[in-house]
């Protein structure tokens, strides 16, 4: 695991998942496996932080999405366009060169929509992968904090508890100062 400070642009981040659940999260570090670091690495290659390359990935999926939608309302409108098309041109005949050139545009069309399709599937992915190491990590990081402060409790608990006694401390030559806090 690897702890990964956020940049201190925005003093809380909400995201939402799919299931419309949001998220606080508080600025400060997160921790990130070894292998998810990895993987938005080889996404998003270049010196960036960490967290510039998620928000890079986010972008892009959402850039993703309005492309689909853009490609589903082109393939609609052209489907409908057809179909006015060959309402209309029922009693002049059909224009071969123009049905190959829309035949083309739509294969085009269709190809672009499935590879959009498949990367923004691949980013979803990735994202609700990576959101649930965050939560994982964060939720492991304040166990440890308790677990951290309960040490130290016990710690100060048996130093109280421990006899003092200054001559045998003294004959010893053992310096009371570093004992102190």
């Amino acid at each position: 695991l690897v702890l990964v400070e956020q940049e201190a642009e925005e003093p809380s981040q909400v995201s939402a998942d799919s299931s419309g659940s949001s998220i606080s999260m508080k600025p400060g570090p997160l921790l990130f496996s070894a292998e998810t670091i990895k993987l938005v690495e080889r996404a998003v290659p270049g010196s960036s932080s960490l967290d510039q390359k998620v928000r890079k990935l986010v972008d892009t999926n959402k850039k993703m999405r309005k492309d689909y939608e853009e490609m589903e309302q082109s393939i609609y409108n052209q489907r409908m366009i057809r179909a006015n098309h060959q309402a209309n041109a029922a009693g002049h005949g059909p224009s071969d060169e123009a049905n190959k050139e829309a035949a083309k545009q739509l294969a085009e069309l269709k190809f672009k929509l499935q590879e959009a399709e498949r990367e923004n599937t691949n980013h979803q992915g990735n994202i609700i992968r990576i959101e649930g190491q965050m939560k994982r990590f964060k939720a492991n990081a304040e166990t440890a904090e308790k677990e951290l402060d309960e040490v130290k409790t016990q710690n100060r608990q048996l130093k109280k508890e421990v006899p003092f006694d200054p001559l045998t401390y003294a004959v010893k030559g053992i310096d009371m100062h570093d004992f102190e806090q």
